[in-house]
């Protein structure tokens, strides 16, 4: 059936009035649409900032944890810092303490051992002086004083044992040049012999070193078959620079009731 326009002012304008309203309505619910949209995109995001508040939350605590277990940690690392540096500088304090006492040790044993090379140079000089004096005393008295040996025979010997006065020898020299010295033999107190070397005045006084200093062996030589001789070692006594005998030895007295039988033969005695 074919449809039949009618044309209607009023219902025209009801139609028109409708249309606007549907869209009016239409567009309101884009816009409710639109801002339920925007709610739900908000909350979501509210959700989203709560999940990261409450994560942020989390890693604050989580910080905060980890910042205290720092501090402790700091903490204990300071202490064993500083007990390591009070470690290191008592350690260091015994050292240097130490390191004073063995300079010190090292100063006086070097004084020590300074002070005994001082003396033991001193005493190696001493000896280098005294052996080259030693060995000028020794030129010296080889020069001045020979060793040399003197043979006397004694004429009328048992004559002497009545005499009182003694009986010397001829003067004889130590060297070409030496000491003049002489032998005597005299009768003493309580009937015994004594024998004396003397140093005399001589022609080369001058020259020899004064005083003199001397030893001397008298031997009595015995002429039986039994060799029994009589010997003794004597030293030398200084008198006065005025005196006729600068130096003299003296025998040990002997009895003369033992010389004549042990040291010279009866036959022989009388011409002796």
């Amino acid at each position: 059936m074919p449809s039949i326009t009618i044309n209607c002012s009023k219902c025209g304008l009801k139609q028109n009035e409708d249309k606007k309203s549907s869209e009016d309505e239409s567009d309101l619910k884009k816009i409710i649409k639109n801002q339920e949209m925007e709610i739900n995109l908000c909350k979501k995001q509210m959700i989203d900032l709560k999940l990261k508040i409450k994560e942020l939350e989390h890693n604050y605590g989580e910080s905060e944890k980890s910042i205290e277990d720092l501090k402790v940690t700091l903490k204990t690392l300071n202490k064993q810092q500083t007990e390591q540096c009070d470690n290191v500088e008592k350690t260091l304090t015994t050292v240097i303490t130490a390191n004073n006492q063995l300079t010190k040790s090292v100063v006086e044993d070097m004084k020590i051992l300074s002070d005994k090379i001082d003396a033991i140079s001193a005493k190696q000089n001493q000896f280098e002086v005294d052996y080259v004096r030693g060995k000028e005393m020794k030129i010296e008295l080889k020069n001045n004083v020979s060793s040399l040996p003197f043979i006397w025979r004694v004429d009328g010997f048992a004559q002497l044992r009545c005499k009182q006065q003694p009986v010397y020898s001829e003067p004889f020299f130590t060297d070409t040049c030496g000491y003049k010295m002489r032998l005597d033999l005299y009768r003493g107190f309580n009937n015994k012999m004594n024998a004396d070397l003397q140093v005399l005045d001589g022609p080369f006084d001058a020259i020899l070193k004064w005083p003199i200093k001397f030893s001397a062996k008298i031997s009595i030589l015995d002429q039986l078959n039994q060799k029994d001789h009589f010997s003794h070692t004597i030293a030398s006594q200084n008198y006065s620079l005025g005196s006729e005998i600068k130096a003299e030895c003296r025998i040990l007295t002997f009895p003369i009731n033992q010389l004549k039988p042990l040291y010279l033969s009866a036959q022989k005695l009388s011409s002796i």
